[in-house]
């Protein structure tokens, strides 16, 4: 006979009442938390969602640019692997980002709900339930999200410098020798970078989400948060150097190549098809370490306006996502020139310049050994 097995459902725990039990036993835990401390004020709700909603609309756009320009034929003809890496680098960067904004869209959604359960919200305590555990846990997502985007960033710096860095020695302006050190520390230091980011990004975002919910005591997440952005910080600084010093190196080292050789018309050529493109890669390459300021100051302001008023929320809010889009849009910009190699034509020009050099050797060569030949069988005359 076959068991028959009956389930009352009624009696299974839902997800939050061990968590529940938890913070209403406040003589054992000793939680006693206000409703309005969780909560994001009504100014910041409405201000966040409608700039969080605006950036919403300028990122799915800027996705569809992109998409367009991945997707279409003569591009795909001509497009490399590190060109293909780029590209999918900044979409998930814009993707991680769009993810932000709608959790956030939803948080601040559910905080409006909570807000129209009640009257007033004057002593009313935080008592855990469906409601306030989706606002947290949407909380804690947007929090996360927002945060990994230092460690797309970090990825999308590494791997710059790492192209960067190929053009700098093909171009002549650094050994073999060197190259291969800069490269190998270059990458590691990336590695290690955004692995130490990622761990403390998501010990944060636990502590938050359990602080909150009263299961663990404050945890000092300032300390770890200073500890991220001092990570972040250094690898701006590390690439900006880098970047300014090899960019300098690339644009004298052709300079000096170009005057050695003797046709004008081939310097102006190496000037028109090289060194314009350079100068302008080695700006966008400023401007993208430019716009990671962007996103410091917004988290500087973020930590401001937490310890004030939550009302001017928006304010970061807005920093971050303009310069997540800035940072975007130049990495963009920076597809051609980066990967145009043509620090190639200096290495045709100058060769074309010596098989014509050697061309004009031999031919005048030839003419003086033909002179000699002509002068030779000539018949001689004797005057008298």
């Amino acid at each position: 006979m076959p068991t028959t097995i009956h389930l009352n459902f009624a009696s299974l725990p839902t997800l939050w009442s061990p968590l529940q039990s938890a913070v209403l036993n406040e003589s054992d835990s000793g939680f006693n938390k206000n409703l309005t401390s969780v909560l994001p004020t009504h100014p910041n709700c409405i201000a966040s969602t409608t700039v969080s909603g605006f950036f919403v609309v300028c990122f799915a756009i800027f996705l569809l640019v992109q998409l367009g320009f991945f997707v279409r034929t003569e591009t795909k003809k001509v497009m490399k692997r590190n060109q293909k890496v780029l590209l999918i680098l900044s979409s998930i960067l814009v993707g991680v980002q769009l993810m932000a904004l709608i959790l956030r869209i939803i948080y601040f959604a559910i905080a409006f709900s909570i807000r129209a359960k009640y009257t007033s919200l004057i002593g009313v305590k935080f008592v855990i339930d469906s409601m306030t555990t989706s606002l947290v846990v949407f909380g804690a997502l947007e929090f996360a999200f927002s945060l990994f985007q230092a460690v797309t960033m970090v990825v999308i710096i590494s791997f710059i410098q790492y192209v960067f860095l190929t053009t700098v020695h093909l171009s002549g302006a650094m050994t073999k020798k060197v190259y291969k050190v800069v490269r190998v520390m270059t990458i590691v230091m990336g590695i290690l970078t955004a692995v130490a980011m990622g761990i403390f990004i998501i010990v944060l975002t636990i502590s938050k989400v359990l602080t909150t919910l009263g299961i663990y005591g404050d945890v000092n997440q300032t300390a770890i948060t200073v500890v991220v952005f001092i990570l972040f910080i250094i690898i701006i600084f590390t690439s900006l150097g880098m970047l300014s010093f090899f960019g300098f190196k690339v644009v004298t080292t052709i300079k000096s190549r170009s005057l050695n050789l003797r046709q004008e018309t081939n310097r102006n050529l190496i000037i028109r098809t090289v060194q314009k493109p350079l100068i302008k890669t080695v700006s966008l390459l400023i401007s993208l370490v430019l716009s990671t300021f962007i996103l410091i100051l917004s988290a500087i302001i973020g930590i401001i306006t937490s310890s004030v008023s939550n009302d001017f929320k928006a304010i970061d809010y807005s920093l971050n996502s303009f310069g997540i889009l800035f940072f975007s849009v130049v990495i963009l910009f920076l597809y051609n020139p980066l990967f145009s190699e043509s620090y190639k034509v200096v290495d045709s020009v100058e060769e074309k310049e010596k098989q014509s050099l050697l061309g004009d050797e031999m031919a005048e060569r030839v003419q003086s050994a033909s002179s000699l030949s002509s002068a030779a069988d000539s018949p001689r005359t004797v005057d008298i």
